[in-house]
């Protein structure tokens, strides 16, 4: 069995991360995460806001992602097109 963190923050009180502190030897056979169910130690983050409820500022290079995903999906299968256009030509 995995040993875990609890790490309460406070923008909600349902908002909890469980952090493995050491991981058990199953883990390190199967990379399968254990059930959160033996906390070690606890953490009061109250003062902090977690990473879902985090405000997110644009970075500088923003205006250069496309964020319309049906013109990402058109260019990647034209491009598919044009190597197997150009592979099997």
């Amino acid at each position: 069995m995995c040993d875990f963190t609890l790490r309460e923050y406070g923008c909600d009180p349902e908002h909890k991360r469980y952090i493995a502190s050491r991981w058990c030897e199953e883990y390190s056979r199967t990379h399968k995460r254990c059930n959160p169910l033996r906390v070690c130690r606890r953490e009061d983050w109250r003062h902090e806001v977690c990473g879902d409820c985090k405000e997110r500022s644009p970075v500088d290079w923003e205006f250069m992602i496309q964020r319309n995903e049906t013109q990402h999906k058109i260019k990647y299968s034209k491009k598919i097109a044009n190597y197997y256009c150009l592979s099997f030509a």
